[in-house]
């Protein structure tokens, strides 16, 4: 092999290390873009059944005009320990924050080798549910 084949060989080799280096990057943005997508959907989910158990009377199971008692339980959602905090397949961990009678908080947030990263936090209100903040890579609340 000449000079000329072995700067071929060395060029090739750094492009495609490049070109690794750059997808990896990529896909590393988008599993966090997923991962926020889904949790807002999960807070816009867990809004429309808060929402629903307010306005049920406490007769029928609900809360009668109250989130107290609300948790991932009256959701369907099955919890390890703590009723107010589920773990999805994907490793994301939403809270709910009880904040009185008529607004919850739910906090979406992950854990990685390098510590904890917060997603969203959504604010559940009896007539709205919006989101009081989303997160950048690393951030935390």
């Amino acid at each position: 092999m000449g000079q000329g084949h072995m700067l071929a060989f060395a060029l090739g080799a750094m492009v495609v290390a490049l070109a690794i280096v750059v997808g990896i990057q990529a896909f590393r943005v988008q599993e966090i873009e997923h991962r926020r997508d889904r949790a807002y959907l999960f807070c816009l989910q867990t809004a429309t059944q808060a929402r629903a158990y307010y306005r049920t009377p406490r007769d029928l199971g609900g809360g009668g005009f109250s989130f107290a008692g609300f948790d991932f339980h009256k959701m369907g959602l099955l919890t390890a320990d703590d009723p107010l905090l589920y773990k999805d397949r994907e490793g994301t961990q939403y809270k709910l924050e009880p904040q009185g009678p008529e607004r919850l908080r739910l906090v979406a947030f992950y854990v990685d080798d390098e510590g904890t990263r917060y997603l969203a936090i959504c604010v559940i209100r009896p007539d709205t549910a919006y989101l009081e903040q989303a997160f950048q890579e690393g951030a935390e609340p």
